[in-house]
């Protein structure tokens, strides 16, 4: 994005940058931990997780870890995907069918690496649309493409950290700068 504006800037060509991003959320020992989990929900999920912003990675303290988890598993159990013309769903279908066929890829990979699905929504059951359900993935590692690319769905990952040191190096393994959420 930098080389492009850049270049751009070079003849004042006026552009808009899309950067992608796999971007971390860090929850500290010290978090609200509802706040954190309606956090994660709302930046990892809106736009049926289609954001360059969203959250892709949860790094969480171990202090707060299950707790955290149980709620966050919580929310996202709980989210209707669908249509429905009175709008009683939170996450209607992602934009195109290889979007999705890219995402069930990334969790898959991540699942036979030896992560868990530990919550997942409610997903419409017919091929007639885009849809995905939303998942929280755990037991994951920076092995696995659901850590390392840019996944644009409604997947977050969760991973345990001993210290906020550990985190902060975890976020930082990527090159993916876009953006960096933070629960203290």
């Amino acid at each position: 994005g930098k080389y492009l504006m850049a270049k751009a800037a070079e003849t004042l060509t006026p552009v808009c940058l899309e950067l992608g991003a796999n971007d971390p959320m860090l929850v500290c020992p010290d978090a609200d931990l509802y706040r954190a989990a309606a956090g994660a929900v709302w930046a990892g999920m809106s736009n049926c997780g289609q954001s360059c912003a969203g959250v892709e990675r949860i790094y969480v303290h171990t202090d707060v870890y299950d707790d955290f988890l149980t709620l966050l598993c919580r929310k996202v159990s709980t989210l209707l995907v669908g249509i429905d013309s009175d709008h009683n769903v939170d996450m209607g279908a992602m934009t195109t069918h290889s979007q999705v066929k890219m995402v069930r890829e990334q969790v898959n990979d991540a699942l036979n690496r030896g992560a868990l699905l530990h919550a997942q929504s409610s997903c419409p059951e017919d091929d007639t649309g885009n849809f995905l359900p939303a998942m929280v993935l755990t037991n994951v590692d920076h092995s696995m493409q659901i850590m390392q690319e840019e996944t644009f769905g409604p997947v977050v990952a969760v991973m345990r950290v001993q210290n906020m040191d550990e985190a902060i190096s975890l976020a930082n393994d990527t090159t993916f700068g876009l953006a960096c959420y933070f629960y203290s």
